[in-house]
């Protein structure tokens, strides 16, 4: 049995919290992709430590993660 992964960095969840970015839009597809297809999403304990650096981490998506 194989399982299908896809780590998220940084820079996705950078775009995928602003709607005013530009790449929003890819972001939000590709997570919605993920989803749908039961892709399991990770993350690095560093891309959410970096993250927090300007963010907060209950904006977050970790319950799908």
């Amino acid at each position: 049995m194989t399982h299908r992964a896809v780590l998220l960095d940084t820079s996705f969840f950078l775009r995928f919290l602003n709607d005013n970015d530009a790449l929003f839009k890819n972001a939000d597809g590709y997570f919605r992709y993920f989803i749908q297809h039961k892709i399991h999403m990770v993350v690095s304990t560093i891309s959410i430590a970096e993250y927090c650096v300007g963010g907060d981490i209950h904006e977050l998506p970790l319950k799908n993660l």
